[in-house]
């Protein structure tokens, strides 16, 4: 194979990192729209799912790319590409626990038993033999070795099928994984052929991992681990657990950092050391949840409930006098009066949790959750610095479990100790208020003086000496809940909690940032250019691209306008061009510009889209229309034309004003058929070229209009009309008589008009309402007429002629 597709498939997870096989997949795809290669442009996704698979990528993001290409493949329909993309969804749903029974691929789509009983060609036998190898690693992640085993072996059976591809290592990583897991579940006769294959699967890891360290690496030194886990030589199998978790995490296979963490906890928990098994019990649940496995995240705990329960502090009761009112310098001390330690484990878990985290408002519910929980408070509120003010953004209550994010009050409206806030942000410095009732500094406050508050921790959070928001904690319950280890996780915690803030509101306004672009550049725009941001865009840019051009225009606007205020036209038009706008969207297309009253949209997914968005907007104008007319205001009618054809997407215009534009023939055809629309007294026209790229015509009632040859154009081209957007008596009129007006538009241009004439005529008896006839009637006349008169003309020259 040569090519992007051949290096995709045969070359690059040899040499390079996988992560980079998802961008090479992307670019392959477009690369392959552009020239209209649809079976390069489906298997280059399937590849680019199966690469973020294998690399680690977070479940989430890998669903949303399928979810994306998901139609797209279903109507390139290419069973095994289909096949594997669907299968590397079971696997994410499996892995998230939204199946019904774990370990099940089995859905409308696909008949699991039906499919495994497939003995046909040799491309069948490849597709199965990728099912049940990722069956069998779902099955030994969520917790059922034996039955993973049956699977692993089938899969194995046609490992050959896979030759150099990039599932090839992961089919004999995974393979040798669910070998060791059954080692001691198997008879002793069983066992030694089973070490026998582990065997083979370790030299074919140690010399790709040579070939390709960084993705195969960690592979070879886990299961080497695990080798030696079963060989008993457990000193080496935890130094080798170790080497794959640190070689994992350096190159960011997040989910073999999760499966390396829990397989050394199993090996240190049947040596009996429970303690440090903990830990790699719960770096697992870490990375299985930053993964997004939440289904084996409950497994684990399920089957360790007493290492993996949520870590607290404990109360500790304080019996030092005091007014109450103390503030901290940085504490080096990490035990309390009664020598209890830290749980530093717990502050790293929770401010990894923090730091992994870049949307505002789910940042800020992690973060009033972390911090009430490991502070050991009733109540907490977040507030952050904005524009000198501090407005409260979070807060929860432990007693109803409730949290509230991104309010933006004052927070002199919270039910806090406005003056405790006011003096912890403008001193800069922590107060723990151990009886806050009977504190001389601040027992006037009125919200303090009211409830009678016993504890309370506030803690200015700061950057760079900048402050960035103050956490308040509070717990009525008991005095002196805020001990110096509570004081002391918090502190620790608020140099992250600040960071991140910060970075949150940095992308939330980049977001923002993109979003106001987007309305001004579509965002697709970037994608076809292969931008990433706005930024990265040059004047001269462009890029050619298969695409349907959809061109709308409400009809008489000039008339409409006219009985209207300026105000009450940009009024007017936003509404509509507002509520046409999802058709597009929801039927993968974007807008390219609002031409007055006109929408131009494009369409790169194919031409079905485009006539399916179009139908769509007849639709939502009907629903338009009846509340315009419960207003007493004159419903609108418009007209779209779609072509189909190679576009040039760029920019045009200087380096300090430039547009994004398309520029091609395929876009002025459309403009024109949209127009003709009105000749014809049609709603939707589409052009031949937009006819042929269609997979679904039998679905929107489509009827040869006309031959026509449009200014500019030196050929004729077919108009075709699709019935589906007529209102359902026109529709079902134009429907029952559409072979006989094809036969007539036929007849008509082959020049026998009067038999094209009586065609018609019947078709306009029967369908009053069909303009297209009665419009072929009149120029059948006309024609006609001419026809009578040219030949008058003929006998009167031959007469003259002949005297």
């Amino acid at each position: 194979a040569r090519g992007p597709f051949g290096v995709l498939s045969f070359c690059q997870h040899w040499q390079h990192p996988l992560v980079t096989s998802v961008d090479l997949a992307k670019s392959t795809h477009h690369k392959a729209m552009e020239t209209g290669d649809m079976m390069t442009a489906t298997s280059s996704i399937a590849m680019m799912v199966s690469a973020q698979m294998y690399s680690g990528t977070p479940l989430d993001e890998v669903e949303r790319e399928i979810a994306t290409y998901y139609d797209f493949m279903r109507r390139m329909n290419y069973a095994d590409f289909q096949t594997d993309l669907y299968t590397n969804r079971m696997v994410i749903r499996n892995l998230r626990g939204e199946v019904a029974e774990a370990g099940s691929f089995h859905s409308e789509e696909l008949d699991e038993v039906s499919y495994v009983t497939l003995d046909v060609h040799n491309e069948t036998r490849y597709g199965i033999s990728r099912y049940h190898a990722r069956k069998a690693f779902v099955l030994y992640l969520l917790g059922q070795p034996q039955a993973a085993l049956v699977h692993s072996r089938s899969a194995s059976q046609d490992l050959e099928a896979h030759f150099a591809q990039m599932q090839m290592p992961q089919m004999v990583f995974h393979h040798g994984l669910i070998l060791a897991a059954n080692d001691r579940l198997v008879s002793a006769k069983e066992r030694v052929g089973m070490r026998r294959q582990l065997r083979k699967q370790l030299k074919l890891l140690q010399k790709w991992s040579l070939l390709c360290p960084v993705n195969y690496l960690h592979e070879f030194l886990l299961l080497q681990a695990e080798w030696k886990r079963i060989n008993g030589r457990y000193l080496k199998a935890y130094d080798l657990y170790e080497q794959a978790i640190q070689t994992a995490q350096a190159n960011g296979f997040t989910h073999h950092v999760a499966l390396a963490n829990e397989l050394a906890a199993k090996c240190y928990l049947a040596q009996g050391k429970e303690r440090i098994a903990k830990l790699f019990l719960q770096d697992a649940r870490y990375n299985y949840l930053k993964w997004g496995a939440t289904a084996v995240v409950k497994r684990l705990e399920d089957e360790h409930p007493g290492l993996l329960t949520a870590a607290r502090l404990d109360t500790v009761a304080r019996t030092e006098p005091g007014d109450g009112v103390t503030t901290h310098p940085t504490m080096l001390a990490t035990t309390d009066s009664r020598g209890q330690s830290l749980d530093l484990m717990t502050v790293m878990k929770a401010s990894n949790a923090i730091s992994g985290e870049i949307v505002l408002d789910k940042l800020l519910e992690n973060l009033i959750n972390i911090v009430v929980e490991n502070a050991g408070a009733e109540k907490g509120y977040l507030l952050i610095e904005r524009d000198g003010d501090l407005r409260i953004e979070a807060e929860k209550s432990v007693a109803n479990g409730r949290v509230v994010v991104l309010q933006s009050l004052p927070f002199q409206q919270g039910a806090l100790a406005a003056t405790v806030v006011q003096y912890a942000a403008r001193m800069k410095d922590p107060i723990v208020l151990h009886e806050a009732h009977k504190s001389g500094m601040f027992q006037k406050d009125s919200y303090i003086r009211d409830h009678e508050v016993k504890s309370i921790l506030c803690l200015p959070l700061l950057t760079r000496g900048r402050l960035i928001g103050v956490l308040y904690l509070e717990n009525n319950l008991a005095t002196y809940a805020f001990t110096s280890d509570r004081l002391e996780v918090v502190k620790m915690l608020s140099s992250q909690i600040a960071i991140s803030i910060a970075n949150a509101e940095l992308y939330d306004r980049q977001v923002a940032l993109n979003r106001a672009y987007g309305r001004f550049v579509p965002h697709q725009f970037l994608r076809f250019l292969e931008k990433k941001s706005i930024v990265d865009v040059k004047l001269g840019d462009h890029v050619q691209a298969e695409m349907s051009v959809v061109f709308t225009d409400i009809r008489n606007f000039t008339a409409l306008s006219e009985r209207m205020t300026p105000e009450e036209n940009f009024e007017f038009l936003n509404e509509y061009l507002k509520t046409m706008e999802p058709c597009v969207n929801e039927n993968n297309g974007f807008i390219d510009k609002y031409i007055g009253d006109s929408i131009m949209a494009l369409f790169d997914r194919g031409a079905d889209d485009a006539v399916r968005a179009s139908i769509a907007m007849f639709r939502q104008l009907n629903d338009y229309n009846a509340a315009r007319t419960a207003q007493g205001l004159e419903p609108l009618q418009i007209g779209i034309g779609i072509n189909s054809g190679k576009l040039m997407l760029g920019t045009l215009g200087s380096p300090h004003r430039m547009d994004s534009t398309v520029i091609s023939d395929a876009v002025n055809l459309a403009s024109r058929v949209e127009g003709l629309t009105k000749v014809y007294g049609a709603k939707l026209l589409i052009t031949e070229h937009t006819h042929r790229r269609l997979t679904e015509r039998d679905a929107y009632g489509i009827r040869l209009l006309d031959r026509v040859q449009v200014r500019g154009k030196t050929e004729e081209i077919h108009l075709y009309e699709v019935l589906a957007a007529e209102e359902d008596g026109v529709r079902e009129g134009k429907l029952r008589t559409r072979e006989r007006f094809e036969q007539a538009v036929n007849e008509y241009h082959a020049g026998r008009h009067l038999e094209a004439e009586r065609l018609f005529l019947s078709c306009w008896q029967e369908n009053r309402q069909d303009r297209t006839a009665q419009l072929y009637l009149e120029r059948c006349a006309h024609r006609l007429a001419q026809l009578e008169v040219a030949a008058a003309d003929a006998v009167e020259v031959e007469e003259v002629t002949e005297a």
